[in-house]
């Protein structure tokens, strides 16, 4: 039943709930102080039942409308917290993209650097087929972290 009452706009929902609750009072204050008038007198329990009914359906309506409209608000809050945690996200990984680039660009240059050594000592490495004590610092190199 509740499920049904989202298909509603929410102040036409409003509106039939407040109008039970005031149905219901007024009915209620009917029945039991107009219950020694003639015409009322005679139907005074029933407006009473009746009136007693209309109150508690308007007031658990009204109950239930107020948990719905307390999260959805938490639904907001929620959302807003996942918004900005989005965006700082964004920041987050704009920095460490920087840091990934300007490591790949000195891993890069180190590589550049060492290829252009071999290439200076190509013929003191390949003369005797041994390695040299150059080839050892070189590779030694390459090998540190950047």
């Amino acid at each position: 039943m509740m499920w049904m009452m989202h298909l509603l706009p929410d102040s036409f929902l409003i509106l039939i709930i407040h109008a039970l609750l005031v149905t219901g009072l007024i009915g209620m204050v009917i029945g039991f102080i107009g219950g020694k008038l003639p015409f009322v007198g005679t139907y005074a329990t029933i407006i009473k039942i009746v009136s007693i009914i209309l109150f508690c359906i308007g007031l658990y309506w009204k109950g239930g409308y107020s948990v719905e409209e307390e999260w959805q608000q938490r639904v907001a809050e929620m959302e807003e917290k996942v918004r900005i945690a989005e965006e700082k996200s964004k920041e987050v990984n704009t920095v460490i993209e920087t840091k990934y680039k300007d490591r790949v660009k000195k891993i890069t240059e180190t590589r550049n650097v060492i290829v252009e050594k071999i290439k200076i000592n190509e013929k003191i490495i390949d003369a005797k087929c041994e390695l040299d004590s150059a080839v050892i610092s070189i590779l030694n190199e390459a090998a540190k972290k950047p």
